[in-house]
């Protein structure tokens, strides 16, 4: 069983990074404005996870990144000022 996890992981995470291939993501502290980059972390994290991840986990996972990067995003923006 461990061996078809590891097998079909590279694939599935492959597969995440085609679906934003061709987003523009921008500069770093815009991704974090944005939901795609929630978006194409979730999917990762998802690809990368041993056990399955439900909607209601998936929310909470997404709600997490979202104030992690507001956080990051705040304190990029006060680096830049000095």
């Amino acid at each position: 069983m461990g061996f078809a996890l590891i097998r079909f992981l590279p694939l599935s995470l492959a597969n995440a990074f085609d679906k934003y291939a061709n987003v523009d993501f921008r500069r770093l502290p815009e991704q974090f404005e944005r939901g795609t980059r929630v978006n194409m972390d979730i999917d990762v994290i998802k690809c990368l996870s041993t056990s399955p991840i439900g909607d209601e986990d998936v929310k909470a996972r997404g709600s997490g990144l979202s104030e992690l990067y507001a956080q990051f995003n705040t304190a990029l923006r006060q680096i830049s000022r000095r």
